[in-house]
């Protein structure tokens, strides 16, 4: 049963993603815990007896693990955008496209560009998109590192376009749409392994790894030659 407003509108809840591990990258303590562990169960617990809707098998499980029962996975609408006429890039070239906050963890994408890169001398990585992270990451960055800040659609469908591969490294996603937006041009994802890229990585062809540094840089040192030959 549909929970109800305070008029009488039945009301159908619709949820993402949540948050769980996410606490612990965007709060401080004691609000992560608070936050993990006592708020966002009791937040969504008054649910248990609701229909709710979803948009991964992930999402289905976290919120049943919570004592939400009645939960529908609707899978994630993706309208096709127009055709990129580009090319490869002669040079390996790895894609990182979110937001540069903690939670993403850019910085293990850098951190593994470092070990590619001695494996792969001539690869670079691009970096799409802005965020609390953005100067520190910067100042870190190793050669073959190229920030593009926030960009328009166009360019960011021509970024991906020229691309080898993502790579993701969200502690959690409700899905992960730029995998799916990647996948549409052919371009695989390596990611780790956690709620949501599971799925998402998954049905696009990509390749998931333990959510660790090494255990990724070794996946796209082994990967990224195939794809660029």
């Amino acid at each position: 049963a549909a929970r109800w407003a305070h008029d009488g509108t039945k009301v159908l809840p619709v949820f993402f993603q949540l948050a769980r591990e996410v606490w612990f990258y965007e709060t401080s303590f004691p609000l992560a815990i608070a936050g993990r562990y006592v708020l966002e169960p009791w937040w969504l617990h008054r649910l248990r007896r609701s229909r709710v809707v979803t948009i991964s098998e992930s999402s289905r499980r976290s919120l049943q693990q919570i004592g939400v029962r009645d939960v529908v996975v609707v899978p994630v609408g993706f309208e096709p955008g127009p055709e990129i006429v580009t090319t490869k890039e002669r040079r390996p070239t790895l894609l990182y496209l979110g937001r540069l906050s903690a939670n993403k963890r850019p910085d293990h994408v850098l951190e593994a560009f470092k070990l590619v890169r001695a494996r792969i001398p001539d690869a670079q990585l691009w970096v799409v998109g802005n965020g609390p992270m953005r100067s520190r990451l910067e100042l870190s960055a190793p050669e073959g590192v190229e920030f593009f800040g926030h960009v328009d659609q166009a360019t960011k469908r021509e970024l991906i376009a020229r691309s080898h591969a993502l790579v993701m490294t969200s502690v959690r996603e409700g899905w992960g749409m730029t995998v799916t937006e990647a996948a549409e041009m052919g371009v695989p994802t390596i990611g780790y392994a956690v709620a949501g890229l599971e799925d998402s990585i998954a049905v696009s062809g990509g390749w998931l790894v333990t959510p660790d540094i090494e255990a990724l840089a070794t996946r796209i040192g082994l990967v990224l030659p195939d794809l660029v030959s």
